[in-house]
């Protein structure tokens, strides 16, 4: 038995709209971009979809990746005037000392 799965959720139109993973005898889980490497998408079974079809929806979840940290300020220390206004407090407290 393969230890890796993708199984694909469609809309009515039969696009790929998410994708599952899993892995071993681990829990099914949404699919994140570490988990599309080359080793486990050439051993994978895949399921709801064809697998062209989830391996582009794959790819676009971590071209996407970058995007949506940048936005939501991960790994900057810099103020962000798009960064949320709780994550901004958030990180001034810390820096202070206080923690809440």
């Amino acid at each position: 038995m393969t230890s890796h799965m993708f199984v694909a959720e469609t809309d009515s139109e039969r696009r790929v709209v998410s994708v599952w993973y899993v892995g071993g005898k681990a829990t099914p889980r949404l699919a994140r971009p570490g988990d599309a490497t080359p080793d486990k998408l050439s051993r994978a079974e895949f399921h709801g979809a064809p697998a062209a079809h989830i391996r582009d929806w794959l790819k676009q979840l971590g071209s996407a990746l970058p995007s949506l940290a940048m936005l939501a300020g991960v790994g900057e220390q810099t103020s962000d005037p798009l960064r949320p206004a709780a994550v901004q407090h958030r990180r001034r407290e810390v820096a202070g000392g206080r923690r809440s």
